[in-house]
């Protein structure tokens, strides 16, 4: 009864805006502009890093990235880079057993100055969905026996 009434509707509809008696000119029908297509995927990002953009951190730090989503951990990991000035930091990774936060242990003490940490959108869900872009921040690593903490000194 349902697919009855759905199919008589157009027809009923079309009848009344046509007339009786009058014919259906196609020419004059209104057909709204095609709808751009938009990316209805739900696309895996980056909720939070630890360190946060412009974060100072002390050389021991590790680091955080939190997704909004579980992930394939080879895909994420070899996604990852970060580099202190100009040079590439390398390190362990290890995931919480939801797969959505990686955190990043330098094999050495980072070196002090501006530090880069970057997601390249070749990282993946755990469905196969990648990030829709690229994910880049900055933090600074400082020496804590020169620098002060954030806290004061």
């Amino acid at each position: 009864m349902v697919g009855r009434n759905m199919i008589a509707f157009p027809i009923l509809f079309l009848s009344i805006l046509v007339g009786c008696g009058e014919t259906f000119d196609e020419s004059q029908a209104y057909l709204p502009e095609e709808s751009p297509k938009t990316d209805l995927v739900d696309h895996p990002t980056v909720v939070l890093t630890i360190p946060m953009h412009d974060d100072a951190v002390e050389p021991t730090a590790i680091l955080r990235v939190i997704f909004s989503a579980p992930m394939d951990m080879v895909a994420a990991a070899a996604a990852l880079h970060v580099g202190c000035s100009g040079a590439e930091v390398r390190g362990n990774l290890a995931w919480d057993t939801t797969t959505e936060v990686l955190a990043f242990a330098p094999f050495a003490l980072l070196p002090t100055g501006e530090c880069q940490l970057e997601i390249a959108t070749t990282a993946k869900s755990r469905d196969g969905v990648s990030l829709a872009e690229p994910y880049g921040q900055c933090f600074v690593v400082v020496d804590p026996a020169v620098d002060c903490k954030p806290e004061g000194c």
